[in-house]
């Protein structure tokens, strides 16, 4: 189901600034039942990018009553139903403008899309994920890097590849090879006993998951620049994002890793401070 501006439809005009140039923000958020665990980072996430892009910031509690309709009664007629799902929620820069140059006056829109959690993520937390690293550089040195925009061709690609090698993930470099992310997740390593996480100042994106596991977690988990011979030599690898939590990595570009400690420390804390799947 989809809802665009709160009405049941799923058609844009042809002149959505979103289509022509890829004006959006967009966040993609887990619901247990009718609980978003991590629904107050996503806005704070979403506000910014406003912020950044001088949009007008959206009404979030009526934007939860929009998410809470596309859940569906039936899906909300019990506090205790905590049965998965996700709802991507997308704020376009709306119609009109000439050209690159947009109207005076913007009108954003919220575009909410619903679908299933999806269930392969129960075995991936268990069995681990096959990664590699990604011959799609991402771009370096964008005024917007850290937000959750609209342009996702590296990312799409990136992913494109990935399912062409059978493999899970992939590991997404700068243009001038340091390490940033995977695909739609951010990486965590254990490197000789510290927690880190590559740097996302350049480019990549600032995770809801990983700001949750940042401030969640017993012990610092530092931003450091990294190359792929460090990730590569790390004793724990995972991905974290806010709708599969935390996932290990059990090979990368053909070498295997090991499930360790810290990585089923995580997803217990995922599952008992957020009550989330």
């Amino acid at each position: 189901m989809i809802l665009i501006d709160g009405q049941p439809i799923d058609q844009l005009p042809a002149d959505e600034r979103a289509l022509l140039y890829g004006e959006s923000l967009f966040e993609t958020v887990l619901f247990a039942g009718q609980r978003a665990p991590l629904w107050r980072r996503h806005c704070q996430r979403l506000k910014l990018g406003c912020r950044q892009l001088g949009w007008p910031a959206p009404d979030t509690d009526r934007l939860l009553a929009h998410c809470h309709r596309l859940i569906g009664e039936e899906d909300c007629d019990s506090q205790n139903d905590d049965r998965p799902v996700v709802i991507r929620i997308a704020l376009t820069g709306g119609s009109g403008g000439q050209g690159y140059f947009p109207p005076p006056t913007r009108r954003c829109r919220q575009v909410l899309i619903r679908r299933p959690w999806p269930p392969t993520i129960i075995e991936q937390r268990r069995h681990g994920l096959r990664l590699a690293t990604s011959p799609v550089p991402l771009a370096t040195g964008s005024a917007f890097a850290g937000l959750k925009h609209g342009n996702r061709l590296e990312q799409t690609m990136a992913a494109a590849l990935c399912r062409q090698a059978g493999l899970d993930e992939a590991v997404m470099l700068s243009a001038d090879g340091f390490v940033v992310e995977a695909i739609s997740a951010n990486l965590v390593a254990v490197i000789d006993g510290r927690v880190v996480t590559p740097d996302t100042d350049a480019c990549g994106v600032d995770g809801v998951g990983l700001g949750w596991l940042s401030d969640a977690c017993d012990e610092p988990v530092d931003r450091v620049r990294l190359k792929p011979p460090a990730l590569a030599g790390a004793e724990e690898l995972v991905v974290v994002n806010s709708v599969a939590g935390v996932r290990p990595v059990v090979e990368l570009d053909g070498r295997r890793m090991a499930i360790g400690r810290r990585c089923r420390d995580w997803q217990s804390l995922w599952q008992n401070s957020l009550r989330a799947p």
